[in-house]
């Protein structure tokens, strides 16, 4: 078996669409993001209203279904945040937008640390907040 064919079914076997494949294209799919935050406990009410002055404006977002906090049951200072959009177009519309541009800033002047992760829906439950 030449090499190019070992490859292409490697990918195959792994849910790929042929040489270089790797599954699903994530822009023909809703975006769908996991944020952490770790808040210094001095800065958890600051950081509520800053991520709340936010989320009006995110949850007023034509393309936005579902963006939420929630705070760790044992850590008073860790958050993590869960939102979806229709498309991955729609999430950088939402991520480059001046509202989160402005909680960026916050969250860099105050150094708290932030992480963001793409996810991706494996089940057919609908999306709530």
């Amino acid at each position: 078996m030449h090499e190019e064919d070992k490859v292409a079914t490697l990918s195959l076997r792994r849910g790929g669409k042929g040489k270089g494949g790797g599954g699903d294209d994530p822009r023909d799919m809703a975006a769908h993001v996991a944020i952490q935050y770790h808040v210094p406990p001095s800065m958890v009410d600051d950081f509520m209203d800053a991520w709340s002055d936010a989320a009006e404006k995110t949850w007023g977002e034509e393309d936005n279904t579902v963006y939420a906090l929630r705070k760790f049951a044992t850590m008073n200072h860790h958050f993590v945040a869960y939102g979806t959009w229709e498309s991955y177009d729609a999430y950088l519309d939402h991520f480059t937008s001046r509202h989160m541009r402005k909680l960026r800033d916050f969250l860099a002047d105050q150094d708290i640390m932030w992480f963001a992760e793409p996810l991706k829906k494996i089940g057919e439950e609908p999306e709530t907040s």
